[in-house]
C-alpha cells in the first residue's frame, strides 16, 4: 500500500492534501491488489477524500480495479450506503452508474449479490439507473437477489429482494440461459427445516409449561379455606417455596414463547438466536416445574402434621379471643404490662 493509499484508507485528509501536493503523480499509482488512492477511499467510505481527489482530478472517477470496478462500484462491494448516495447526487459521476465489470455486473448487481437493501434503495430510487440490466451470465440484479451463493435465505437478502420488487425490477427474460436457482428460491432448505422443527418442539412444551404453571396457580396444594378464601397452607415455609417455583416456572416459560413466536421470520441467524436463547431459559422453567411439583407432593404426603399445626395455631388464637371476651380487664393489664 502506498503512502497516499494508507492516508486515503484512515480518512486522514491532511495527509492526502500533502502528499498530493508533494507528488501530484502518487495519485495514479496502485497497490499490489490494484486499489488506487482513490479506491481505497470509497471502499472505506470516507466522503471528504473522494471530495478532494475528484475536484483535484476529475479523471480519476474513470480509473478501474483488476476488476473493471469503477469507485462505485467498490463503494457498492463494501455496502458504504453514505458513499453511494453522495456519489448519485453528483451529475458529473453519471457515466458510473450503470458501468459494468469484467462479469458485466453494475452497481445494482453487486448490491444485490452482497445482500445489502440500503444500497439497492439508494440505487433504485435514481430513475437513471438500470433497472433490468444484464451481466455476462444473462442475470438482472432481481435474479441475483434468488441466486446468492448462501443456501440459507438471511432477512436481509429478503428485504434486499423486495426493495428490488418495489422498485419494479423484473427477472431476465425466460429465453436466456440462467444458472440453476438455488434451493432458496424453490422451497425451504433442509437447515431452515431442522431448526424450525426443533423451535416448534420447543415452543410447545414452552405453551404446555406455561399452561400449567399458571392453572396451578389458583389450584394451590391444600385448597382454600372457606371462611377467609385464603390458602389453607399459608403460613408454612415449603408453601412459599411452592409459589416461587411455579412463578419463575411460569414466566420462564411465556418468555420462551413470546422469544419463538417473535423468531419465526425465516432467517435462520434469527432462529438459531432465539432457539441457542430460549433452550437454557426452558431447562430453568423445566426444573421450577420439578421442584413444585416436589413440594407440592411434600405438602399433601405430611397433611396431619400440617392439619395439627393450624388446628393448634387457630386454637392457641381461640383461646386468646375467648379470654379477652371472658376478662377484658385482665387482658388490659397485660398488654400493658
Amino acid at each position: 500500500m502506498t503512502p497516499l493509499s494508507y492516508a486515503a484508507s484512515i480518512g486522514y485528509l491532511d495527509g492526502v492534501q500533502y502528499l498530493i501536493r508533494k507528488s501530484p503523480d502518487c495519485a495514479y499509482k496502485s497497490d499490489q491488489d490494484g486499489f488506487f488512492p482513490v479506491h481505497t477511499a470509497s471502499r472505506k467510505g470516507h466522503i471528504q477524500v473522494i471530495e478532494f481527489f475528484l475536484k483535484q482530478y476529475p479523471d480519476l472517477s474513470e480509473l478501474l480495479k483488476l476488476e473493471g470496478q469503477n469507485i462505485l462500484h467498490v463503494a457498492v462491494l463494501s455496502g458504504k450506503a453514505k458513499m453511494v448516495a453522495y456519489m448519485i447526487k453528483r451529475n458529473d459521476l453519471e457515466m458510473l452508474f450503470n458501468e459494468k465489470d469484467k462479469e458485466g455486473n453494475t452497481p445494482l448487481h453487486l448490491a444485490s449479490k452482497g445482500r445489502y437493501p440500503k444500497v439497492v434503495s439508494i440505487l433504485t430510487w435514481d430513475k437513471r439507473i438500470s433497472l433490468n440490466s444484464l451481466n455476462n451470465e444473462g442475470k438482472t440484479a432481481l435474479d441475483i437477489s434468488w441466486n446468492n451463493s448462501e443456501k440459507i435465505p438471511l432477512f436481509r437478502e429478503r428485504l434486499t429482494r423486495q426493495a428490488l420488487r418495489y422498485a419494479g425490477a423484473q427477472r431476465a427474460p425466460p429465453g436466456i440461459v440462467r444458472k440453476k436457482l438455488q434451493s432458496s428460491e424453490l422451497g425451504e432448505p433442509h437447515g431452515t427445516e431442522r431448526y424450525k422443527n426443533r423451535v416448534d418442539t420447543l415452543l410447545l412444551v414452552a405453551t404446555l409449561v406455561a399452561t400449567v404453571t399458571f392453572a396451578a396457580a389458583f389450584t394451590m396444594p391444600g385448597g382454600y379455606n372457606s371462611s377467609g378464601g385464603m390458602a389453607t397452607f399459608l403460613g408454612i415455609r415449603m408453601f412459599y417455596v411452592f409459589v416461587i417455583c411455579n412463578t419463575i416456572a411460569m414466566y420462564s416459560a411465556i418468555t420462551v414463547v413470546v422469544v419463538l413466536i417473535s423468531a419465526q421470520l425465516g432467517d435462520l441467524n434469527l432462529v438459531i438466536a432465539a432457539f441457542m436463547f430460549s433452550v437454557p431459559i426452558m431447562g430453568l422453567s423445566l426444573l421450577m416445574v420439578s421442584v413444585s411439583f416436589t413440594v407440592d407432593m411434600n405438602l399433601k404426603s405430611n397433611y396431619n402434621e400440617v392439619a395439627k399445626f393450624l388446628i393448634e395455631k387457630n386454637s392457641g388464637l381461640c383461646g386468646y379471643r375467648n379470654k379477652a371476651l371472658m376478662y377484658p380487664h385482665s387482658m388490659a393489664i397485660e398488654a400493658e404490662v
